[in-house]
């Protein structure tokens, strides 16, 4: 008898697996390739088992986002121009193509989440501060955050 119930079970973990097969890799259905929920909901499949077929399958594990989970310390802004984030971006490769300017200072209003870019050739402090003094021609804010760069 218990032989028996173990061939039913495998039988419907082949079933199962057959069922999400066709399902996941059908271009037709709306299901195909997409999300743990998806294809459960779709297939009546349960999650867990839908989830332990999708991590077996390349597709799906190739392309699955990773996702990072760390604390991250809140930034609050009462409003615009309280406060400006600012970072280097650096593009020395692309210096060749772009007329010597090696380097973009980036600067994002934390309110309004509006950007402005300055580029830049050098690296240096005096550059860095030229181009926030051109920025703060249109607008100064209260408080500026930056990471620890030599430039800032």
């Amino acid at each position: 008898m218990a032989a028996h119930a173990s061939e039913e079970t495998e039988e419907q973990e082949k079933e199962m697996e057959r069922v999400l097969k066709a399902t996941y890799y059908d271009f037709a259905n709306p299901a195909s390739f997409g999300g743990i929920k998806k294809l459960s909901k779709t297939t009546k499949v349960p999650y867990e088992k839908t989830k332990q077929f999708l991590s077996s399958q390349d597709p799906y594990s190739l392309h699955k986002g990773v996702r990072y989970k760390f604390l991250r310390r809140a930034t609050l802004s009462y409003g615009i121009n309280e406060l400006w984030q600012c970072d280097l971006v650096d593009l020395k490769h692309l210096g060749k193509h772009n007329n010597g300017f090696r380097y973009l200072l980036t600067v994002i209003d934390v309110f309004s989440k509006y950007a402005r870019v300055s580029a830049l050739k050098m690296k240096t402090a005096e550059a860095v501060k030229n181009a926030f003094e051109n920025l703060f021609q249109q607008a100064k804010p209260n408080n500026i955050q930056t990471d620890k760069g030599s430039e800032f």
